[in-house]
């Protein structure tokens, strides 16, 4: 990587960081090509060259959120695998979307939210990622239709968690015991 390579790459990272604070402290809506710059130390012609719109940096948020998910996701399923467990897809998912996106980036996932209702098609990452996630879970598992309902319970859980403002009807506190009993469930398929 060339030196001019490194510090692009580097700037992106620092952008990408401040847009990630930005949707954390100050919400969605305040995710602006102005707020990025500033929180990032960065002039906005150094945010629009690394991210020529607003919609690109959403887009650079969900992908880098997308690929930091798959690492989680592939290194619990490995240790799933490794250790000879049943239908380590699904358990992995079920462990990593509860325990860590339950509990973290609302601000960025609302961010991404938001985006994706202006535009779609920026989703596509995660469809394809999820769809790769179902193909696996469905060569893994024998009981399709329970891994459906797990599946669809996660994804309830965590767009419930996600969304906060007293969404969830459960106590969230509760999380651990979610998670618990959705890893049986899997154990069981």
């Amino acid at each position: 990587m060339s030196p001019t390579e490194r510090v692009y790459s580097n700037s992106k990272e620092t952008i990408l960081d401040a847009a990630h604070r930005v949707a954390e402290r100050d919400g969605a809506g305040k995710v602006t090509i102005d707020a990025v710059a500033r929180e990032a130390g960065v002039s906005k012609g150094g945010v629009l060259y690394n991210f020529p719109s607003k919609e690109m940096l959403l887009k650079g948020m969900l992908e880098r959120k997308i690929e930091t998910s798959r690492a989680d996701m592939n290194a619990l399923r490995e240790d799933l695998k490794r250790k000879g467990e049943k239908n380590p897809t699904l358990r992995a998912m079920i462990r990593s979307a509860c325990l860590k996106e339950c509990e973290t980036d609302n601000g960025v996932s609302m961010a991404i939210l938001a985006s994706a209702a202006q535009n779609p098609d920026l989703l596509e990452p995660a469809r394809v990622l999820f769809r790769q996630y179902w193909a696996d879970i469905m060569t893994e598992c024998d009981d399709i239709a329970g891994a459906a309902v797990l599946f669809a319970a996660i994804d309830g859980l965590v767009l419930t968690s996600k969304l906060g403002m007293g969404m969830a009807p459960y106590n969230t506190d509760d999380l651990d015991s979610f998670i618990e009993k959705f890893d049986q469930f899997a154990k069981g398929l």
